[in-house]
């Protein structure tokens, strides 16, 4: 529970401000240590001061005054990231006895303007906080020009002036704390907070505009200038590899596939480094870049044979945060290459030196992107794949043997946001494979005797095939003259909803998912079907499951397809979707019976 959070922020100008940070927080149980631990990240633009901390325990006496010596500073490197000027104020307390509160005092001055952080009365926007009595006061020079934007907070600002500064205050108290759902939208969707920044801004010696995204984009542009310029040795070189073709989607895959054979990933962060790409000439000539350097280095190189693409600015990670269209932000993370053609849109993920031209994957899918073109900035979405897309297509043929026992054989093809997963086997050696295999496969007892992973490392749409060649220990439980064989071999839905008669939120389905299996059973010929489930055909808005079974002489045939539908569903909808997943579950648990 935080028992006080009180932030003050003051914005002198667009090259000075200053925030001042004091709260406090009980730790009730092991679960919510990592809310006790100082962690104030700084860097060339911003200056750590004033910290002070106190440790009180269960009564509420003073167990520990913090001093500085007990405070550590350690750079912020992560993995990925060689070398970064960003760097850690931390300090763990060392109470084992609960509940205990820690309260903590810290000044962060800036010297840029370029990012504000947002403000959550839960001290950072988590969930399982609740919140007794929390404060945000803004006081901010009549010359200077901020955005803010309000996110599940009913309460209007109060707003007042003294001398030349505009005071705005926010007051929330006593809050529950928020329980994440499953399937839940992004939690800056649901916890309240306020999204902050400025108008105008500077950050090194670079002026901007952040007031919409056109005017963001012309910032990009200011900071990619002149930045694409390669050496006419290289130029030569990139004019003969294209040389022997004059489609350009051709060209733009030997170029892709060129600049991944000769740079590998290195995060340098330093300084406007964080927003500024090498120039092109240093990844050259280096052959390593981060992904902002990488993407530029990939678009100074399409330039040489004409061929026009834009730098791409995109939060990226499997669940990306809900994007505020009317707010204009610096919230990006990774940076991407975007080639309109006449044809499609290609989109390049210019970090991975092994995926193939075109394939980004669930890291940038389906998402609002900035691009930086002649005329500013542009939003855009990246490419969506779809469920006819997003496949896995399995197909085994499997002999149940008398003992019980089984042998299959099994091919299964990955294609889409699937393709990833396994594509990133191939860069393993064949034993880390198998021992992946052992782990991953949804089956309880088996030996693999073969099998193979192959790419077909087709543009944009690739898949993966994985062969297998499998013992399977007790597949069918025998009791008696009877064996009991599980119809569905391995992918079964692992999981069955709780009941949530309260829910709170939405129900998002981030992707759109399809799943067929086509499996043939062989059995004994000294045994005869005794029993054969029927099938089932699951209609629903959230997808449709539908299984057969059907049998001819010794062969029975089982088909299961699992289909599941992106999108949005009130959270009312809950009890409909458990009984979907619930009867989904069920069928994948039938069995057929065997008598000899």
């Amino acid at each position: 529970v935080v028992r006080n959070n009180s932030v003050t922020f003051k914005i002198k100008s667009i090259t000075e401000s200053k925030r001042t940070i004091k709260y406090a927080i009980t730790i009730f149980n092991k679960n919510a240590n990592y809310l006790s631990r100082l962690k104030i990240p700084y860097n060339k633009f911003s200056k750590v001061s004033n910290i002070s901390g106190n440790i009180y325990n269960k009564n509420g006496d003073l167990i520990e005054k913090i001093k500085n010596k007990n405070i550590t500073d350690v750079s912020a490197v992560s993995g990925g990231t060689l070398y970064t000027d960003s760097r850690v104020k931390l300090y763990r307390p060392l109470v084992s006895h609960y509940p205990f509160t820690v309260e903590y005092e810290y000044t962060l001055s800036y010297s840029g303007s370029f990012f504000y952080r947002d403000w959550s009365p839960f001290v950072d926007i988590d969930y399982d906080i609740g919140v007794e009595n929390s404060n945000l006061t803004v006081i901010c020079n009549k010359g200077v020009e901020f955005r803010y934007k309000m996110i599940n907070i009913n309460q209007e600002e109060e707003i007042s002036e003294i001398d030349n500064n505009t005071i705005y205050e926010w007051t929330l108290n006593n809050l529950p704390a928020i329980i994440e759902e499953e399937f839940s939208p992004p939690e800056n969707e649901i916890i309240p907070h306020i999204l902050f920044a400025p108008n105008k801004f500077r950050i090194d010696n670079y002026n901007g505009n952040m007031q919409t995204w056109e005017s963001f984009g012309t910032w990009l542009n200011l900071l990619n200038y002149k930045r694409t310029k390669l050496s006419n040795e290289t130029n030569l070189k990139i004019l003969e590899l294209t040389a022997n073709t004059k489609d350009t989607l051709e060209k733009v895959k030997l170029i892709y596939e060129y600049m991944q054979s000769k740079t590998r990933y290195v995060s340098i962060q330093l300084g406007i480094g964080g927003w500024q790409p090498f120039t092109a000439e240093f990844v050259d000539e280096k052959c390593y870049g981060d992904c902002k350097a990488l993407s530029n280095y990939t678009k100074a190189l399409l330039e040489i044979v004409g061929i026009k693409s834009y730098y791409t600015v995109v939060e990226a990670g499997y669940s990306p945060s809900t994007f505020y269209k009317d707010f204009p932000s610096s919230n990006f993370n990774h940076a991407i290459l975007c080639v309109p053609l006449s044809q499609d849109t290609i989109w390049l993920e210019c970090t991975d030196q092994y995926v193939p031209m075109g394939y980004i994957g669930y890291f940038t899918d389906d998402r609002n992107v900035l691009l930086s073109t002649e005329d500013g900035g542009k939003l855009v979405k990246t490419r969506k794949y779809s469920q006819a897309e997003n496949t896995q297509i399995c197909s085994a043929e499997v002999e149940i043997l008398e003992t019980g026992n089984a042998n299959a054989v099994i091919r299964t093809d990955y294609k889409g946001l699937f393709y990833i997963i396994f594509a990133n086997l191939l860069q393993y050696s064949a034993d880390k494979q198998k021992n992946w295999l052992y782990e991953d496969l949804e089956i309880p007892d088996f030996e693999i005797i073969n099998f193979s992973i192959s790419d077909n490392r087709k543009i944009i749409l690739p898949t993966v095939t994985v062969d297998l060649t499998l013992e399977i220990i007790n597949y069918s439980a025998k009791t008696g003259s009877r064996l009991f064989v599980p119809l569905n071999l391995m992918n079964k839905l692992p999981y069955n909803l709780e009941n949530n008669e309260d829910r709170k939120t939405d129900i998002i389905f981030r992707r759109s998912t399809s799943e067929i299996d086509t499996i043939i059973y062989t059995i004994p010929e000294t045994y005869q079907i005794k029993y054969l489930p029927k099938g089932d055909t699951l209609i629903t808005q959230f997808g449709e499951y539908k299984y057969s079974v059907s049998a001819k002489n010794n062969r029975i045939t089982y088909i299961r397809s699992f289909k599941i539908n992106k999108g949005r569903y009130l959270s009312s909808e809950w009890d409909k979707l458990k009984t979907f997943f619930g009867n989904v579950l069920k069928n994948d648990n039938e069995k057929m019976v065997l008598k000899n």
